[in-house]
């Protein structure tokens, strides 16, 4: 059931939609609670540096925030490139070593604002071979991280220098935040049925998929929804090459809101286990 649709401009970001929606969960539920999510469609607009891209995103946060937003959830690799290795004299580990910046000043942003937000870095891994992990962060209302999931399957361009997370390394698996236990896959993760599969089976409240998909957007996190009966946000890049069509996803994987491919931000209400 939509709710309603309004403009909202973001300071220097283009004027996006926001549009609110009632999603449905499983009549299994023993308990609810209403979650206002916003599922913010970026366009990374300085892909060898993260500074304009940390203002745009600060930005994007706040005025989620204002929209009633309690949870604000971004796509795999926020900030910058996914690939090549060098670019501009500038490394992929050189973009992960900003990453304790980011941390302690999204951190406070969501301390600040009494919000969560998940987000899309690269992070150092401390392995000369393959020198960084594509992780997932999702940080809770009181700034403090409450989860972690780190890229299984990696995507065949990033592949060469980026270590793969795995379940005895404590991905992929479900952390308590205050909007129940969440799990968190990323982009390839979701290929075949074995990681959503795998999630699923350990009880979730909540599903949040990161993606950087040239080809789909939501669809890639339906079996996830539908094995875990649970509510999902997807949130994939906009620009070429990407495919956009972030959305939000009932408890059986059936779509009740989906962007378009442009910049976009989704605020949706949904209801968790």
């Amino acid at each position: 059931m939509v709710e309603g649709t309004e403009r909202r401009g973001w300071g220097r970001w283009p004027t996006v939609a926001v549009a609110a929606v009632a999603l449905l969960v499983s009549g299994q539920a023993v308990r609810a609670e209403e979650l206002r999510a916003a599922i913010v469609q970026y366009a990374v607009q300085e892909p060898d540096a993260v500074g304009a891209d940390a203002e745009r995103v600060t930005a994007a946060v706040r005025q989620a925030a204002a929209a009633g937003a309690r949870l604000v959830v971004f796509p795999e690799l926020t900030f910058y490139r996914d690939s090549p290795w060098e670019q501009n004299g500038v490394t992929i580990l050189d973009l992960a070593r900003e990453l304790p910046a980011l941390e302690h000043r999204f951190s406070a942003l969501a301390a600040e604002l009494g919000v969560g937000i998940v987000l899309g870095v690269w992070e150092p891994s401390g392995d000369e071979a393959k020198p960084v992990h594509n992780t997932a962060l999702f940080l809770g209302p009181d700034g403090r991280r409450l989860g972690r999931h780190r890229k299984i399957n990696l995507a065949a361009a990033e592949y060469d220098y980026t270590k793969p997370g795995s379940a005895e390394g404590g991905d992929a698996t479900p952390f308590l935040t205050p909007f129940g236990r969440v799990g968190m896959l990323i982009g390839k993760d979701m290929a075949t049925k074995f990681w959503p599969n795998a999630l699923a089976a350990k009880g979730l409240d909540l599903f949040v998929a990161l993606l950087a998909d040239r080809q789909r957007g939501w669809e890639l996190a339906g079996h996830t929804a539908a094995a875990a009966r649970c509510p999902a946000l997807a949130a994939n890049r906009a620009g070429s090459p990407f495919a956009g069509a972030s959305g939000a996803l009932a408890a059986g994987g059936a779509p009740q809101r989906q962007a378009g491919s442009n910049e976009e931000t989704l605020i949706v209400e949904l209801r968790t286990r």
